[in-house]
Parts: structure tokens; sequence; C-alpha cells
């Protein structure tokens, strides 16, 4: 079974939703990070659970990552190619790894108004990691040379503005060596430990053998058996009714469907 997005009403009644990610979508350059998935599609399948631990490609002391391949249904609802969501979890505080004693209880006082000790729980550090992540992300992603290299054959004149532009991006993203291939798709990152200065370059080296790990169709989380097929499997199971709803009452201008 293949799901795809069908146009329902006019858009000029919706200018807040664009129009989907598709084959032809140029991927996101260096001045812009990548972006999540619409909103409301990402809470329906996080509270139906409509997920499998097939997913999970990547784990470190810091993250561990999910990767949802294009024919999974929440790649229809991506906001950019490739898509990225950045989660943090019940991360490690600021004094967990603090080996000064003096330090230590500093930062206990500065924090104890706040009633809170971990990162995670303030929108400073979340904004920080989630920007860290990104632009480390996107740096390897195209290291790698994209599911879709920027080139010629790939784009139209129309779609990017100017043949100059294409040029200087194919130049840019040019893949330098022989390997595989980075892909498009949906990658969520979830980060339960904030790295501190010292561990920054371990951390940004396991975002690029994340995204190595799933250029390579090599999951590096071992589980009693990897289910080849786990896509169809939770796209098999999905609710279209309900998130059709979902999508007339986000005014989204599109009705999921089922194809051949």
């Amino acid at each position: 079974m293949k799901l795809q997005l069908k146009f329902a009403n006019n858009l000029k009644y919706f200018p807040r939703i664009k129009l989907p990610v598709t084959d032809s979508t140029l991927p996101v350059d260096n001045r812009t990070l990548p972006k999540g998935l619409h909103g409301p599609i990402l809470r329906y399948a996080n509270v139906n659970r409509l997920y499998s631990n097939d997913s999970f490609f990547y784990s470190s002391p810091h993250f561990k990552m999910r990767y949802y391949p294009p024919n999974h249904f929440l790649c229809l609802f991506r906001k950019t190619k490739p898509s990225i969501t950045v989660q943090t979890t019940q991360m490690a505080s600021f004094i967990d790894e603090c080996k000064s004693t003096q330090i230590s209880d500093y930062l206990k006082k500065v924090y104890v108004s706040k009633k809170s000790i971990v990162p995670g729980d303030f929108a400073v550090w979340r904004r920080k990691i989630t920007v860290e992540v990104k632009t480390t992300f996107i740096k390897e992603w195209f290291k790698l040379g994209g599911d879709n290299p920027v080139g010629e054959k790939d784009v139209n004149t129309k779609e990017t503005g100017s043949k100059s532009m294409l040029k200087e991006l194919s130049k840019q993203y040019e893949k330098k060596e022989e390997g595989p291939t980075a892909k498009d798709g949906y990658y969520v990152f979830f980060v339960y430990k904030y790295p501190s200065k010292s561990e920054l370059r371990i951390f940004r080296e396991d975002i690029g053998k994340a995204v190595k790990a799933v250029a390579e169709g090599k999951p590096q989380v071992k589980y009693k058996k990897f289910d080849k097929n786990w896509v169809d499997r939770v796209n098999n199971k999905l609710n279209i009714n309900s998130v059709n709803r979902i999508l007339s009452i986000s005014d989204c201008p599109y009705k999921l469907i089922k194809t051949k």
C-alpha cells in the first residue's frame, strides 16, 4: 500500500500551509536549518505510538536517533528535505558532570530559585542544543552527498531562480569521495545529555556517525530481529480517517489517500 497527499481545498484560503515535500523539492542549503513535521500529525503519531524500534539507527552517550525513510507516512508531512526534530528527554543535570565542588555549589545556588538543574528545563539550553544538532547534522548530510545531490539534471532554472545559483549549489555540495550517500527522510534526535565543551567534538562526531549509519543502511542499535518491512507495517495500521480529521481541523488543504 502506498500513501500520498491529495489536494483537497483551495490553497488561497490556507496561506500558512506550504506544499508537501516531493522528490523534486530542493534540499535545504547551508544558510537554512532543516525543519520538522506538521505539528498536529507529529502529536498524533506520538500519542498512538506509530513507530517501531526498527527506526532506531544510532545510540551514543548523549543521544539516540530514529530514522524514518521517505515511504513512511510521517515523511508526507515534512517541512524541509531532509527533515529533523530534536527532542530533549530527561537530561543529566548541570552538576552530574561537574568535578569541582566549588563550581557544583555555585550551580546549586544559581539554579535553586529556578527549581531545576536540568538543561532541558530551560528554553535557552533547548534552543542551543537544537541549533547545534541541526547545524552539525546538515553539514554531515551534505558531506555524504545527500539523497539527491543538487545538479542541473535534478532541478530546473524556474525552481532555483537562476542558473548561476544552481551551479553554485552544485559545486558547493558536490560529493568529495566515494562511499555511502546520505538519505532523505525524517530524522529524530533524542538528546538526554547536554555535551560539555570538552565533549562537543565527540558529540559532533557521533552525529556524523549517525548520518553515516543511515546512509549505509546499518542500524547501530541492535534488537533481537530487524524487520525490513516495519514501515509497511506502521503504514498499514494507520487510521486514515483520523489523520484526515486532524488535517481538516489544522486547516491543512490536503487529505491522505491510499493508492496501489
